[in-house]
């Protein structure tokens, strides 16, 4: 179960949603508000185009700048009770 209520307690967990789903919202919702915008003040279009050419150029280098922005977010980071990358690795090969 990736997020939402926890099976058997009713408690609800609060887990980030995976990157791509959370740039997936971001770049549907700017292209969405550059089209709605767009209605009553057409330059705003621009929004929706700037978005496509982010996801077009994102296809072409496998780059995400989308992902590295949402990536920042206090919500994205490791709790600093985690364990570093290499302290992981050590505790595996023990």
């Amino acid at each position: 179960m990736a997020h939402g209520r926890a099976q058997g307690r009713g408690a609800v967990r609060s887990t980030a949603w995976p990157m791509d789903h959370q740039v997936r919202l971001a770049d549907g919702t700017l292209a969405l508000t550059g089209f709605l915008a767009g209605l009553a003040w057409p330059p705003a279009h621009w929004l929706s185009g700037a978005i496509g050419a982010g996801l077009v150029f994102s296809g072409v280098t496998n780059t995400c700048g989308m992902a590295a922005a949402l990536a920042r977010l206090p919500h994205n980071r490791p709790p600093k009770s985690a364990a570093s990358f290499d302290e992981t690795l050590l505790r595996l090969t023990v």
